[in-house]
């Protein structure tokens, strides 16, 4: 009876921690975008005559415009994983751990609710015409899927900082030109030469 091919302690498999990479990238990267898209908040508040009650819907991506941004990096970044060599998936993994403590730390931010600057901010100059206390209504599951995003290229980053060396050479190693070595006996730049390499010495 043979045994198991599995052992105990056995070495992870390179191409599937790629892919656990390349997927929480994605939903982290994408996560951020769509999150941020969204309304995080509604502000209201009367007005006098002629002007009619103020009412504003703001995107995450309003509140905080660092946020699309970071989610285009994220992406980039997980691309990136895929055809650069070991070394430098080292520091996309810290760029990507970088990227998801700034997503992050809006998302908590979109939690609260906004300083009266913040607020008058948001609204321009329809907050400068007579307006009663503005309310404010947040919308929480958004900064929530927001902070997920976060938290899955946290662990996106740390797994490539972590294991990067460890995996082979991305595609860009791939179409790199052959070793000298390797070249001299390239059986093409024989040809080149005139060489026939069918025909070996006797």
């Amino acid at each position: 009876m043979t045994g198991s091919p599995l052992r105990d302690g056995a070495a992870p498999d390179p191409r599937r921690e790629v892919a656990v990479v390349l997927a929480a990238v994605v939903l982290g990267g994408a996560g951020a975008l769509f999150g941020s898209s969204r309304v995080w908040l509604t502000l209201s508040a009367a007005r006098p005559a002629p002007f009619g009650p103020l009412a504003a819907q703001v995107k995450g991506h309003t509140e905080f415009p660092a946020l699309g941004g970071l989610g285009v990096v994220i992406l980039l970044a997980g691309a990136l994983v895929l055809v650069t060599g070991r070394w430098a998936r080292t520091v996309l993994g810290g760029l990507l751990i970088a990227c998801a403590i700034g997503v992050g730390w809006y998302a908590l931010r979109g939690l609260a609710a906004p300083g009266a600057e913040k607020i008058q901010e948001l609204l321009g100059g329809a907050a400068k015409v007579g307006t009663a206390p503005i309310t404010v209504h947040k919308q929480p599951v958004w900064p929530v899927v927001t902070a997920v995003s976060a938290v899955l290229t946290v662990a996106a980053g740390l797994l490539v900082s972590l294991r990067a060396t460890h995996w082979s050479p991305g595609l860009s190693s791939r179409y790199a030109a052959p070793a000298e070595a390797a070249i001299s006996d390239d059986p093409w730049r024989s040809l080149d030469r005139g060489d026939d390499p069918t025909i070996t010495d006797r």
